[in-house]
């Protein structure tokens, strides 16, 4: 499910920038495995406060997000600190 938040959503726009900021900094530095672990896990941490957060305001629904999406594991480093 990709969502595209507007920027009058000012924080949310926010957070989907930083997502997206990480994510191009975890593929421009593939070799380095201990700092793409900490982006990994930085970029999970975002990632949740922008569902919550568009869950939070309604922006988007539990009811869509489980028609729309299928399970899939978190990647490694995800989800532990």
């Amino acid at each position: 499910m990709t969502v595209t938040v507007p920027s009058t959503d000012a924080v949310n726009f926010e957070l989907q920038g930083r997502i997206t900021t990480i994510s191009t900094m975890i593929t421009n530095n593939a070799t380095n495995g201990p700092l793409v672990l900490k982006l990994t896990k930085d970029k999970a941490n975002l990632q949740m406060q922008l569902v919550l957060g568009l869950l939070g305001s309604g922006a988007i629904t539990a009811a869509n997000v489980l028609s729309s999406l299928t399970y899939a594991a978190a990647q490694w480093g995800a989800d532990q600190l």
